[in-house]
């Protein structure tokens, strides 16, 4: 049995585990660091828009068409 790569990656949990506090701060520090920049920069907005409006003309020809088809009208009332 080849213990090899289990024995380097216990390895590097070990370096990992002893230099955590060190990881850790490094970490909060650039964290920190990213976030002071980025909430105290001075914010760039910029915007355009345009809005086209084709006028239409609406024609009505006829009754508007029902709701309900012919045949669905009369499900709603009773049986006699």
């Amino acid at each position: 049995m080849n213990d090899k790569p289990w024995s380097e990656l216990r390895g590097h949990v070990a370096v990992l585990r002893r230099r955590k506090w060190f990881l850790l701060v490094v970490t909060a520090a650039a964290t920190s660091g990213v976030l002071f920049y980025a909430f105290l920069r001075t914010p760039v907005y910029e915007s355009n828009a345009e809005v086209l409006v084709r006028p239409i003309a609406l024609v009505r020809v006829g009754p508007p068409a029902p709701i309900w088809p012919a045949r669905l009208r009369g499900l709603n009332r009773p049986h006699p």
